[in-house]
């Protein structure tokens, strides 16, 4: 299950009448739908700086540090794209 099934799961499974009652399941599925939601958005924002130019003036990803290269790719699988891929969403293939 990816982070955005588990969104999509969340907010299938919130009762409208208790989403805003503290407390209550439909409040924290609420929440948490959220939460991972600007999560995904931080990530997705933060990897945008991350491309690898086709003009050269960007580090080839081989040659990044290999816990930083690890981090980013960790990244990428969570919010499922790559860097390439530029608006986050896409089909996490290498282009």
């Amino acid at each position: 299950m990816t982070p955005r099934d588990l969104i999509d799961d969340l907010r299938s499974r919130i009762n409208p009448a208790y989403a805003a009652t503290l407390g209550t399941e439909s409040y924290e599925r609420r929440i948490s739908a959220e939460t991972i939601e600007v999560l995904i958005e931080a990530l997705e924002g933060l990897l945008r700086y991350h491309q690898e130019g086709d003009d050269g003036a960007e580090l080839p990803r081989e040659y990044w540090a290999p816990r930083y290269r690890e981090a980013v790719e960790r990244a990428e699988a969570l919010v499922g794209a790559t860097v390439l891929d530029g608006e986050g969403g896409g089909t996490g293939e290498r282009k």
